[in-house]
């Protein structure tokens, strides 16, 4: 029980410390302007009628529109209240995650301490716009946190559970499960000597 809390008290640390040094939790902001009206729209397909052609050529290759927008619907939420939800659960998968990678590759407590700081930290991601820690639901966070488990399974060697991972992610954010994917065809094709 007592490591339980210890894990507990662990994820909120790492949520409260992961959104501060991001700039705090915004809704609606940087790549919402495509996530949000490609969700919405999705939902309604009679919103945004100058936009259509626009949305349609960009969303064509995000499976993910679909998840979120059946999502919103199944649950009756607002996207408001969905994205801040995916945002903690994207966080708490971060945190579980990175705690099944650390401990696979058998850190210490300390060591897998130390590796869930440095997930904390926002990097820009090199010539690109893009953060490694956004301070708002982002499908390639979330698919991020998803490839990180996979890797989790990997050092395990579970491939198949990893590969089912790399699906997930894939659904989220084809391009970022796209990195994690070939790191867990090479393991699992290393697996196979």
């Amino acid at each position: 029980m007592k490591i339980w809390a210890g894990v507990a008290a662990g994820a909120l640390l790492f949520a409260i410390v992961a959104t501060a040094n991001a700039g705090g939790y915004r809704y609606g902001v940087s790549d919402q302007a495509f996530y949000q009206p490609a969700i919405a729209k999705t939902i309604d397909p009679a919103l945004f009628p100058r936009d259509s052609e626009f949305l349609a050529a960009q969303t064509r290759l995000w499976p993910g529109r679909h998840v979120f927008a059946g999502l919103a619907r199944a649950l009756s939420l607002d996207l408001p209240i969905l994205f801040l939800l995916v945002y903690w659960l994207t966080l708490g998968l971060l945190f579980a995650a990175a705690i099944g990678f650390a401990r696979g590759l058998a850190f210490g407590w300390w060591a897998t301490a130390a590796f869930l700081a440095l997930l904390t930290l926002r990097h820009q991601i090199a010539r690109t716009g893009a953060n490694s820690l956004e301070g708002y639901m982002h499908p390639r966070v979330l698919a991020f946190a998803i490839g990180l488990g996979a890797l989790a399974f990997v050092v395990r060697r579970r491939q198949l559970a990893a590969a089912m991972c790399v699906a997930l992610a894939g659904l989220v954010h084809p391009t970022t499960a796209l990195w994690f994917g070939v790191v867990v065809a090479v393991a699992a094709v290393s697996a196979l000597d």
